[in-house]
């Protein structure tokens, strides 16, 4: 693998064939417009992909020592699926590159031996999909983003609830679900302003997230307000997880004697339900634990 240290300001492009001097002459091509990173196994590409996250295009041999090319970038589509996947080649299958192609394995594929100029107008071209790509998940990761806390926002969760609710329904599993309550949340504020109100906001949403599985998802709900759904849970299981976040935000270390503690409100989904009865009964549980005092948590079948 060779990652040279000229033109690394520019987009990275991985260029992956056997043959030591294909690569030369690819990089001589390239390096005016890109990074220019080779590599001669498939191996050596995923490794990379599995660490950058800023490739632009890859650029693969149908046949390498280890792997075939499709198959490389059948893989490089899931690890990285922004970047664009391209076939350099002097043995293509016709009905292999197309079938790859309509499958959305790879974007182009260009034949050996390769004109400069056409190869280089190809990948520019690939370079400004990438771009457009990258946007557009840029965007789309906003619009379900909630700016304060990272979390995803009401309106993923409403959506993510729904999905979770019919594949719960589908397959006969258990799912649960807890609204959680910063206690005394405006009072904070009026007392350390907001700019210290969104540091806690951020903080618990932090403390909240490590305490769960990477197949629960939190999102704040709202206010100081945050949902959790658990997937493949009773409510059993969400009460433990609820005492196990409450013991965790009420430990948190601020930079003075302050602290914050929570609510939690638990409930399991019943049969034939939909997203809002779950959620209203969760609320309910909430606030129960809000009127036995606050920083508790309240669990309702």
């Amino acid at each position: 693998m060779n990652n040279p240290t000229i033109g690394k300001d520019l987009p990275k492009i991985i260029c992956v064939d056997d043959d030591e001097s294909v690569l030369r002459s690819l990089a001589r091509v390239l390096s005016h417009h890109f990074q220019v990173i080779t590599c001669t196994t498939g191996a050596e590409v995923v490794t990379l992909l599995q660490s950058h996250n800023d490739i632009a295009v890859i650029l693969a041999d149908l046949r390498l020592p280890d792997t075939n090319g499709i198959q490389l970038l059948q893989t490089a589509k899931k690890l990285s699926p922004n970047s664009i996947r391209a076939i350099l080649s002097g043995q293509i299958d016709i009905r292999d590159m197309m079938t790859a192609v309509n499958q959305a394995e790879i974007d182009r594929f260009i034949l050996k031996p390769w004109d400069n100029d056409y190869l280089e107008v190809q990948m520019l071209e690939a370079l400004q999909t990438h771009l457009l790509l990258t946007e557009k998940s840029q965007l789309q990761h906003l619009a379900i983003t909630d700016i304060v806390t990272g979390l995803k926002n009401h309106r993923y969760f409403q959506e993510l609830l729904r999905r979770e609710i019919e594949r719960s329904k589908r397959h006969s599993r258990p799912l649960s679900l807890i609204m959680v309550d910063i206690d005394h949340f405006k009072k904070f504020n009026d007392q350390f302003g907001h700019p210290e109100g969104d540091k806690a906001l951020a903080m618990v949403a932090q403390t909240l997230t490590y305490g769960l599985r990477t197949v629960d998802t939190v999102a704040r709900y709202g206010g100081e307000e945050f949902a959790i759904v658990l997937p493949e849970t009773e409510l059993l299981a969400a009460s433990e997880i609820a005492e196990r976040l409450r013991k965790s935000v009420e430990a948190i270390q601020f930079s003075d004697p302050r602290k914050l503690t929570i609510s939690l409100g638990a409930t399991q989904l019943r049969d034939g339900e939909n997203s809002e009865s779950i959620v209203r009964r969760a609320d309910e549980a909430l606030y129960q634990s809000k009127g036995k005092g606050r920083n508790c948590a309240t669990f309702v079948k």
